[in-house]
């Protein structure tokens, strides 16, 4: 096969369906090698690496609309994916084409041949989101980590900026299972003379990440130089009051939530140091693209009257946040509901502690994922906390029993994965739900 001839649609999938999706690889080696077959198009590339336990996405997803709207191409590399996995590389917001999708796993499937092992799942998507973006002639590439920091396949090239968005325990398996740990091993992109853009830590994180930066030559840019203030929550979005170097008045965003003040200012932050780069961003560019940035599958409302949520939340402080500010827009707790499913490796038991108390009823229920943990067993945890819950064996179906008797003033909750609402938007969309 000519490296330019790729494969067709069934023949990519295939290729990438043999790859174990969640295997985790630790190390550079196999991504190092995979680039080198492709000829390094990650050195063409200006790049944003952004790490953190939660947010990151959400900051990604800021990054790219407002840069668009300042007039750069600009590559956009996220993960998981809700429903495609196209949707994990984007150029300008759209997502890859079916055929550059299935070109680019071609190149890959020849270029991996002669590699002594093979890479991780993540590992050619990545390749494939640095050789698309090269080719695309993006000016800026966005690139989400995985997990990780330091061994994440996304740390190759050279960075513009680095941002690590904040630290959680999370994936405490492979990042360490102390605070100090994990900011350690995501500080691990810290990078020469590269500005290091650092959200609300806990100090103990903040020292430890501090230290990693320092260690690797990093020049340490902490984002709570940035004042942001709440002023209005909302479903749909919510607005601030800013003060930064860059932009000082109000922001409209249309992510709602109060955790996106942490965000906010970390995006602020980064952009501060990217104009001081070289990119031209006005005020109006700032404003325009964070009143206009989507971020599906991220406490994103798919109905009104009643409300239906999806958040991919998926471990203890995310569900805390989110619950938090679900109690606050819906206070009282008859009207709250909840549809809850989870990937068994993750602290199913917190995540419930916090959640049971603040609904009324409960639906359990479990993804198309191998990972996932099972109604059964999750709704046995619910149970150990006094919760009666009703149990589905599919999203569909719980979205169904869920939904069943909820009033027009009812809220539902559809959280614990980010798998569950990927596969619960797909469901409602194609039942006539909308965004709202």
């Amino acid at each position: 096969m000519n490296l330019e001839t790729g494969f067709d649609d069934q023949a990519a999938l295939r290729m990438l369906e043999t790859v174990p999706s969640h295997v985790v690889k630790p190390g550079l080696q196999r991504i190092s090698a995979v680039l080198e077959a492709l000829g390094r198009p990650e050195r063409t590339l200006p790049i944003v690496n952004i790490v953190g336990t939660n947010g990151k996405g959400s900051v990604a997803a800021m990054l790219d609309r407002v840069l668009r709207e300042a007039g750069y191409r600009v590559g956009l590399y996220t993960s998981p994916h809700l429903s495609d996995v196209r949707e994990r590389i984007r150029v300008q917001g759209a997502c890859i084409r079916e055929d550059d999708f299935c070109r680019h796993a071609g190149v890959l499937e020849q270029a991996i041949q002669p590699l002594a092992e093979r890479p991780s799942y993540f590992e050619l998507l990545t390749a494939m989101a640095f050789r698309h973006f090269s080719l695309s002639a993006v000016d800026v590439a966005i690139m989400e980590a995985g997990m990780g920091g330091r061994w994440d396949a996304t740390h190759q090239g050279s960075p513009l900026c680095c941002v690590l968005t904040g630290v959680a325990l999370d994936h405490v398996e492979y990042l360490g299972r102390t605070l100090k740990e994990i900011a350690r091993e995501k500080a691990g992109i810290a990078a020469t003379g590269v500005p290091f853009v650092a959200g609300a830590l806990p100090p103990e994180a903040e020292e430890a990440a501090r230290s990693e930066c320092r260690a690797r030559g990093g020049r340490w840019v902490s984002a709570d130089k940035v004042s942001v203030a709440s002023l209005d929550e909302r479903w749909d979005g919510s607005s601030f009051q800013v003060a930064s170097p860059g932009y000082a008045g109000r922001i409209e965003l249309s992510l709602p939530g109060r955790w996106q003040v942490n965000n906010l200012q970390t995006v602020l932050s980064a952009i501060d140091e990217l104009r001081s780069s070289g990119l031209v961003i006005s005020e109006s560019h700032l404003t325009t693209g964070l009143r206009g940035v989507r971020w599906p599958g991220r406490f994103e409302s798919v109905a009104e009257k009643p409300r239906i949520v999806l958040d991919g939340a998926h471990n203890a402080s995310a569900i805390a946040a989110v619950s938090d500010f679900v109690c606050r827009l819906a206070p009282r707790k008859q009207v709250r509901h909840l549809l809850f499913g989870a990937m068994k490796d993750k602290a199913v038991s917190e995540m419930l502690r916090i959640l049971l108390p603040t609904v009324s009823t409960v639906t359990i229920t479990t993804s198309r994922e191998p990972r996932a943990m099972s109604a059964q067993e999750a709704g046995e945890i619910a149970s150990r906390f006094g919760a009666s819950a009703e149990i589905s064996d599919t999203v569909a179906d719980g979205i169904a029993i869920a939904s069943a008797s909820l009033e027009p003033s009812d809220v539902l909750l559809v959280t614990g994965s980010l798998a569950v609402a990927g596969q619960a938007r797909v469901e409602l969309l194609e039942a006539g739900c909308q965004t709202i």
